[in-house]
């Protein structure tokens, strides 16, 4: 499990990476992410799979493929509360042309997970910071 773990730190910071340097991820590494992300649709896992998706999302070559991983994500049943949706809504978000209707309709499910996950902070503070970050993610 520790190995899963630091694979998925270290593709999503792989990814994070190309995504602000404006890099491209090569297509055996695309593969390779892809790969990890089916072994991670457990009940223990769900959180990393959220992540790593969104994450992969924004730079897969083949749309259609992408867009089937990440409804397969949306629709799993197991999603415990409090997994990172929202991320994955985002992602499924910015696939969509920005004057689209189902890319308001895809960033309206991130803001309503977003929320959905906020309830369950049961500290003010804490959930103060956490919908900052979170609303701050969204909006870039």
């Amino acid at each position: 499990k520790k190995q899963t773990e630091n694979m998925v730190l270290w593709y999503t910071l792989v990814c994070r990476n190309a995504q602000i340097s404006g890099g491209e991820l090569s297509g055996e590494l695309e593969e390779e992410i892809l790969q990890l992300t089916e072994l991670l649709f457990t009940m223990t896992t769900t959180h990393m799979l959220c992540l790593l998706t969104a994450s992969v999302a924004s730079h897969a070559t083949d749309r259609n493929s992408i867009v089937d991983l990440l409804e397969k994500v949306i629709v799993y049943p197991q999603i415990p509360p409090g997994a990172p949706l929202d991320m994955v809504f985002s992602a499924r978000a910015l696939l969509e042309s920005p004057d689209s209707p189902e890319r308001d309709e895809w960033e309206a499910r991130a803001m309503a997970a977003v929320e959905e996950r906020a309830k369950l902070i049961e500290r003010p503070a804490d959930r103060r910071r956490f919908l900052k970050a979170r609303l701050r993610r969204l909006e870039d």
